[in-house]
């Protein structure tokens, strides 16, 4: 837990600013992680889980959407534009 906050405040010292996003590794997260999280004054994370999200949806618990660098160029057009596509 402590991990978490002495990281940010490492992150935001070297960069001069405040760091609001985080991201969960290893798609490790649970509800002491996510309470560490948002104590340690994160605003918006990302899971590791796939999906689009919604409005309302907890910022602390953000899906993602897979974008390979050999998908072609519509593909990520499309799905950053909220359509399911199949590949």
């Amino acid at each position: 837990a402590s991990e978490v906050v002495v990281s940010k405040r490492r992150i935001e010292e070297e960069l001069d600013r405040g760091v609001p996003l985080f991201c969960y590794p290893n798609w490790v997260f649970d509800r002491l992680v996510l309470r560490t999280v948002k104590s340690a004054g994160f605003s918006v994370a990302t899971t590791t889980k796939r999906g689009f999200n919604h409005f309302g949806e907890d910022p602390l618990q953000l899906k993602r959407i897979s974008i390979e660098p050999d998908y072609p160029r519509h593909y990520f057009a499309e799905q950053t534009a909220g359509f399911r596509v199949e590949r």
